[in-house]
């Protein structure tokens, strides 16, 4: 969420804006090397001046998020910008000053089970709030929104930033106690999947009617790539809602991370969301707010590890044309492949250097070959990192490692009861459910045995995780991490589970990676 009493206040004054350099090229895709820089046109890009500072931006900046009508003077010169939009904030003329804000419809807003107006969850005092929460399911409301948006489009912005698209609401009183909206349309209140519909049947109509305005306009969502309520990318409302847009921006950017050990919002999650719009087409703006040299490292190195093209970044450092951080204008060319696992964290080569990141949680050491500088030209022949840090690295990077070993994990269902089951070979893994006696068969009902083997590769450290079916998705619920052999059979046992479906990943912990996942369910 941005600071939106404080960017509404400023825009009468100040004309707030954020920006897009580089119009012919816009949508063209660059080398997954180089990552574009997108700035939010602030207080501190006024101060410097727009106008005196243009040979920079064009130059530097690829987009801007513009508050209309404050960037209209400079669309002759920057006409990438995109404008801003709250998705469903109605502001509140009480917290303004007289005249910054007209009276909003109180008919789009949102209420509570007493007929109490309700507010988007910021800068509230326990009288009021700054924001309405409007009703993203009135027909009219998005008429009088798309109908602003449509204006910007005529008016030369590249495209329209929605900001705090959300599937799940995000509703509070006063007070900022997130309540429950009454749905105007059932008189119930409303649900998680009712909010999520009418969140993306309001983007997929906006994205149609601004199209069809120009085919090239641009639609950008600040989301969540969680989704607590509706769960990950394989969902209807999550995949409706990033077909629905161009570029999904991730506020706080790839710092917003947690270890893996809380896997519904680690860092693991996110990028294999990030994966996910890739493989729609669409690019990720990561939108930091890193003050420090190496938070903005991390996040670009982070930024390098994903991207396939389209991606930007966005950071709180070095970033006016006054102060200005080169590191942003790295190009390490093509990509020699994808990420893969590295000595505790991850890494990813290019033609003109390498980028390793150490995720949330973790420490990252080990060697990385002769002939490579980092950003400050100093020759790095190992790097030593730990806990939301990264690291890239110019020069020609050393060849990619061999093949990952293979590992062989193939659980099985529970047999029935008193059916006894001859052994399995090696390689194989399976549940095991056998006993004489009712309270083990029970307890050993509720257990999987897992068995397999290295084929091939080096001794190392094996990465379990046993993950279980729920509401449509896989959710991880034990891992475990244990030192495996070549050729030598291990075991592990994952106890006390409940009745579900489960699977278990097998990613072996060092050079490269091997995923092995299977399927079964426990009965009892």
């Amino acid at each position: 969420m941005k600071t939106h009493a404080r960017r509404v206040a400023r825009a009468a004054v100040l004309g707030f804006a954020m920006l897009s350099l580089v119009p012919a090229s816009a949508g063209a895709q660059d080398p997954a090397g180089k990552i574009k820089f997108a700035k939010p046109a602030q207080a501190d890009l006024e101060n410097t001046g727009i106008a005196q500072n243009s040979a920079f931006i064009s130059s530097r900046y690829w987009r801007v998020r513009a508050y209309p009508p404050s960037w209209d003077g400079y669309l002759s010169w920057f006409p990438g910008a995109w404008g801003y939009k709250d998705a469903y904030a109605l502001y509140n003329p009480a917290a303004y000053p007289p005249g910054h804000v007209s009276a909003p419809n109180m008919n789009w807003v949102l209420k509570d089970a007493q007929g109490r107006p309700l507010y988007i969850p910021f800068g509230c005092d326990g009288t009021e709030c700054p924001q309405y929460a409007a009703d993203l399911g009135n027909p009219d409301f998005r008429r009088w929104w798309i109908d602003g948006a449509k204006q910007y489009i005529q008016s030369g912005y590249k495209g329209v930033f929605v900001d705090d698209m959300t599937l799940y609401p995000r509703v509070s009183d006063a007070a900022s106690n997130q309540i429950r909206p009454i749905d105007p349309r059932t008189g119930q209140p409303m649900t998680d999947s009712a909010w999520a519909r009418y969140a993306v049947e309001f983007l997929e109509q906006l994205r149609a009617e601004i199209k069809a305005i120009r085919p090239d306009a641009e639609v950008v969502s600040n989301v969540l790539w969680y989704t607590p309520a509706l769960g990950g990318a394989q969902d209807e409302y999550v995949k409706r809602l990033i077909a629905a847009n161009d570029y999904l921006e991730i506020e706080r950017g790839y710092t917003d991370t947690h270890p893996q050990s809380n896997p519904y919002y680690s860092w693991e999650t996110c990028l294999r969301w990030v994966d996910y719009a890739h493989s729609q087409g669409k690019g990720i703006v990561a939108d930091s707010y890193a003050s420090t040299r190496a938070g903005a490292e991390y996040e670009l190195a982070t930024s390098l590890l994903v991207n396939e093209g389209r991606d930007s970044l966005s950071t709180g450092y070095r970033a006016l044309p006054t102060n200005w951080w080169p590191g942003y204008e790295t190009d390490l060319g093509a990509a020699k492949g994808r990420r893969y696992a590295w000595n505790g964290g991850w890494r990813r080569d290019f033609e003109r250097g390498t980028v390793i990141v150490a995720p949330p949680g973790t420490t990252v050491s080990g060697a990385v070959g002769d002939g490579l500088k980092d950003l400050d030209g100093t020759t790095r022949t190992s790097v030593s990192l730990s806990d939301k840090s990264g690291i890239v690295l110019l020069g020609q990077a050393p060849p990619p490692p061999p093949p990952p070993p293979a590992i062989v994990v193939s659980p099985t269902p529970n047999p029935k009861p008193g059916q006894v089951k001859k052994p399995r070979p090696k390689g194989q893994a399976r549940v095991q459910s056998l006993s004489q006696s009712r309270t083990r068969q029970r307890r050993l009902r509720r257990t999987v045995l897992v068995r397999g083997r290295l084929i091939r590769g080096e001794a190392g450290r094996l990465r379990l995780t046993l993950a279980r079916r729920h509401m449509g998705h896989w959710h991880a619920v034990r891992a475990r991490t244990i030192r495996v052999m070549p050729k030598l059979a291990f075991r592990l046992t994952f106890r006390h589970l409940a009745r579900g479906r489960y699977r278990v990943t097998a990613r072996y912990v060092g050079r490269g990676r091997a995923h092995k996942t299977r399927r079964f369910r426990l009965h009892y």
